[in-house]
């Protein structure tokens, strides 16, 4: 196995290992120990990438969810992610929950949307709605209620992002004083 001469570099330089050291880390010239290990970090960081965005896009659509909910808007599909649904289920109100293959994107499709933007409205759709169901359509709110759904999503991550913020800095923050008189 011929290793890159940069990788030759470092196991070079990681070759002065002490006790105690990680084996991998620690890898003679010459030996795919190194390289192996480069390929487990960046297999580590994609998946942690991938779900600190997919927990993101969590949070911010469901903050479009709820707030549609409690403006009675009926919801018809919480998808996260994008291409094919690897799972899902329906709820008790009709919602389709969606977990698609590709999580780094997500949308709320409500009653009456032409597509999951919601920026347009399928008339041909809500003509055949009841009375009653064209109340459930986000085109049917006022401004000031559209306006809050549209809201809800930016809203949540930033109330998300207070609150991890202060969970961390309650279990791991370190109070320092200062040596100033």
């Amino acid at each position: 196995v011929r290793i890159p001469r940069r990788l030759n570099a470092n196991a070079r330089r990681l070759s002065n290992c002490q006790p105690g050291d990680v084996p991998i880390r620690c890898a003679r010239a010459g030996q795919p120990a190194l390289f192996m290990a480069q390929i487990f970090e960046w297999i580590y960081v994609i998946a942690a990438v991938l779900l600190l965005f997919g927990a993101a896009i969590a949070i911010h659509e469901w903050g479009h969810f709820w707030v549609a909910r409690r403006n009675k808007v009926k919801v018809e599909h919480f998808a996260i992610g994008f291409g094919p649904e690897l799972m899902g289920f329906s709820d008790r109100h009709g919602t389709r929950w969606g977990f698609h293959l590709i999580p780094l994107g997500g949308y709320v499709k409500m009653l009456g949307d032409a597509d999951a933007t919601s920026a347009t409205s399928d008339n041909k759709t809500i003509e055949k709605l009841s009375k009653k169901e064209k109340q459930q359509t986000l085109h049917a709110k006022t401004p000031w209620q559209r306006i809050q759904v549209a809201a809800g999503g930016p809203l949540a991550n930033f109330i998300f992002a207070i609150v991890a913020m202060i969970g961390l800095f309650s279990f791991m923050g370190k109070p320092i004083l200062p040596p100033v008189i």
